[in-house]
């Protein structure tokens, strides 16, 4: 069961003889019903923080996989390919 502040502020208690003194129960219901609102502000908040966060890893990773070479890298990789088609495959076998 998921309570809000207002739930427990409008929660009536069963009176009995001898019971509790209704003013203690009341301001102790006070102090737990404004923790709870600031509780409910803050999980808000949090919650809020997660999503923000969620869409920047997501987001990074799809930067990451679509993140342009350096251009050293591309470099080697274009000198790979010239040697591959003007040398073929070396006498070993493998490729430039």
């Amino acid at each position: 069961m998921s309570l809000s502040p207002l739930d427990i502020y409008n929660h009536e208690f069963d009176k009995q003889l001898r019971g509790y003194n209704e003013d203690q129960v009341n301001e102790y219901l006070d102090i737990i019903i404004k923790d709870y609102e600031r509780f409910v502000v803050i999980l808000k908040e949090l919650e809020g923080k997660i999503e923000t966060l969620e869409a920047q890893v997501q987001e990074r990773h799809v930067e990451s996989r679509i993140e342009p070479e350096d251009p050293l890298s591309q470099m080697q990789r274009r000198l790979g390919d010239l040697e591959l088609q003007v040398f073929g495959e070396r006498r070993d076998g493998k490729k430039w």
